[in-house]
């Protein structure tokens, strides 16, 4: 039969923390290809903002993420992230693998300005990656 409101919400948090937990433990590959049809079976989602932004997490469009975030004033939360925050980690990580380490210093203390919750937890990551940009910034000087 009919699924009632509640029920129905349940499991799109359901899914959405699916999504949330894949994206995070890098299966994104594969992810990408299942996810439309995992979800599409019950709703279509692109259709809501804050589907929108998870799948762009998973797939790894995370500027893209962004915008779609500031469409709204709202807080964008799945289970207890926020996922403004969580695209910010995720570039984070992205930017520094690339060596952007100043850049991805700016992402990360973006992610715990955008959600507060997460500054404890966010704390080590931030003095590791500040320390990782005054060593390049001394061997800099060193080399002019």
């Amino acid at each position: 039969g009919k699924m009632g409101r509640a029920e129905y919400a349940k499991l799109v948090e359901k899914q959405r923390i699916a999504v949330l937990n894949c994206a995070r433990n890098g299966l994104s590959k594969g992810l990408s290809l299942s996810l439309p049809t995992m979800i599409g079976e019950t709703r279509d989602m692109r259709k809501d903002l804050i589907d929108e932004v998870l799948i762009r997490i998973a797939l790894g469009e995370l500027e893209e993420a962004l915008q779609s975030c500031s469409k709204t004033q709202a807080d964008l939360v799945v289970g207890d992230t926020n996922l403004r925050s969580e695209a910010l980690v995720f570039l984070s990580v992205r930017l520094e693998e690339e060596g952007k380490i100043q850049q991805a210093l700016q992402a990360l203390s973006r992610a715990g300005k955008a959600d507060p919750n997460r500054r404890k937890e966010l704390q080590p990551e931030l003095a590791r990656l500040q320390a990782r940009a005054q060593a390049m910034l001394k061997k800099q000087q060193q080399q002019q």
